[in-house]
């Protein structure tokens, strides 16, 4: 399940990102991993660098990617978006129309 008020645009950094079409409201679902695909290693860098790039760690030795537009949100340390749930990426806060979508990688992963 995919906002459409999420729309894949290119950044000034980073290459693709996800960015707000109108405003969207707290708490409102943004994206999930919920039909992604389940990965095993013993460590992030035994995963493609792909994978790395786009899954998210849901448990020790366990990553999920999917290839719905919740691979293509951003990291930032000033997060407007979190994880509900297992999967689901929410608005924490009202978001306005043009702001780029993201959320705070450290909610995901555990590695050294």
């Amino acid at each position: 399940m995919d906002n459409p008020k999420a729309i894949i645009k290119k950044t000034k950094k980073y290459g693709k990102g996800l960015f707000a079409s109108e405003d969207i409201k707290k708490n409102e679902l943004i994206a999930d991993w919920i039909d992604g695909e389940i990965y095993e290693a013993e460590k992030c860098t035994d995963l493609s660098q792909d994978i790395r790039d786009h899954a998210i760690q849901f448990k020790q030795h366990k990553w999920i990617d999917t290839k719905n537009k919740a691979r293509l949100l951003n990291h930032s340390c000033e997060p407007n978006c979190g994880i509900k749930g297992k999967f689901k990426i929410v608005a924490m806060r009202n978001i306005k129309e043009g702001e780029e979508l993201t959320f705070d990688y450290e909610m995901t992963e555990d590695s050294n």
